[in-house]
């Protein structure tokens, strides 16, 4: 089956998290593809399932300790039906979740096949969670600090956005929920009351007086960001509102610390507002001296011919939980553009490109 097959296939499951069945399916249209290596014995099956959130593990061998990891998600952010019909149209695959990243859980499948079809001594696994896009607590996180996961590498295939460019840095992540408690009143009488979501307003207003300005910005993305993705409170217009909740989205480079960071959003609250962390998420940055490393880019280059540029990015994938146990991350992906817009796309060709270059590199960790 060809690579854009496979990938119109897994774009067409709307596997966003309203839809659960959806998210089982498509993790049984993955499991089924090796049913035939299932079935013999060459294949190892393995799902997990916390706190609802269902994950997939095919391996080479009974274990939770390989050479190689393969990792991606199948979740998505949600969009209309029409999203979910892939169309392929001048050499690229169209719909929801085609770069973010279904069409690399694709190149993950069909270079886990290729190793897998002959005997080999690297052990391989194919992970696959499906609550990268919630912070992937229940998935990554679980799987590496629960069960036990790890390898000596992780391949990534969630960010980059070109087939030459691997990401050497990515930044530091917080989410967050603000609470405001105000005073209900009659909105005939606003100064009998305290508007909750107003304090949450002036609240999100402090803390983005600590960003650069990004209006007009289009392809910068090693800077300071913040993004009000979710505000709610009040019952009517009539009324003023006595709670209020906003969501914000915090990503930071290495310039400032953790510490620094909390200490300007504690500075900016308002009377009455306080806040959780929802996702907390530190950057992940390559060593360039790391062989695995030197070996994946001298991969690159010469299947390529043309040399490697490297990204700073403003997205985070699971890797980073492996990361942080030390292991080496490498995160590369095919070219496309416009991630969970109405016209994200990958390119095919980039897409063939990518599982040559994984397997070229997993064949030579047999020497």
């Amino acid at each position: 089956m060809k690579i854009e097959e496979i990938v119109s296939n897994l774009v067409s499951f709307k596997t966003s998290h309203d839809k659960p069945q959806e998210i089982d399916n498509c993790l049984s249209y993955c499991k089924n593809f090796f049913k035939e290596k299932i079935d013999n014995g060459t294949i190892f099956s393995k799902k997990y399932l916390n706190k609802g959130i269902p994950s997939l593990v095919l391996s080479n061998v009974k274990n939770t300790d390989f050479d190689i990891i393969l990792l991606g998600h199948i979740d998505t952010v949600e969009g209309s039906d029409e999203l979910f019909e892939p169309k392929i149209k001048d050499g690229k695959i169209y719909g929801r979740g085609t770069m973010d990243m279904k069409a690399f859980v694709g190149t993950n499948i069909v270079t886990f096949d290729k190793i897998t079809d002959n005997p080999t001594n690297i052990k391989i696994a194919l992970i696959i969670v499906s609550d990268e896009e919630l912070g992937g607590e229940f998935g990554a996180n679980y799987l590496v600090n629960k069960i036990g996961y790890k390898a000596k590498v992780i391949l990534v295939p969630d960010d980059g956005e070109k087939i030459n460019q691997i990401v050497s840095h990515s930044k530091n992540i917080l989410s967050m929920r603000f609470t405001a408690k105000g005073v209900e009143a009659h909105g005939c009488r606003p100064w009998d009351g305290d508007n909750a979501i107003e304090k949450n307003i002036k609240t999100y207003q402090n803390i983005k007086k600590q960003f650069p300005i990004t209006d007009g910005l289009h392809e910068e993305q090693w800077i300071n960001s913040i993004n009000l993705g979710k505000i709610s409170g009040g019952t009517a217009s009539n009324e003023v509102p006595g709670n209020s909740e906003m969501e914000i989205n915090i990503r930071w480079t290495e310039e400032m610390t953790r510490e620094e960071m909390l200490l300007k959003i504690d500075n900016s609250l308002e009377d009455n507002v306080t806040y959780e962390i929802l996702m907390d998420a530190e950057g992940v940055f390559i060593n360039f001296d790391n062989k695995y490393i030197k070996k994946y880019i001298t991969t690159m280059e010469s299947y390529l011919n043309k040399k490697v540029t490297y990204l700073k990015s403003g997205g985070g994938t699971d890797g980073r939980y492996f990361h942080y146990k030390d292991m080496t991350v490498i995160m590369h992906q095919g070219t496309g553009g416009e991630p969970q817009g109405e016209n994200e796309y990958v390119e095919i060709k980039s897409l063939y490109e990518l599982v040559e270059i994984q397997t070229k590199f997993i064949e030579k960790l047999k020497s």
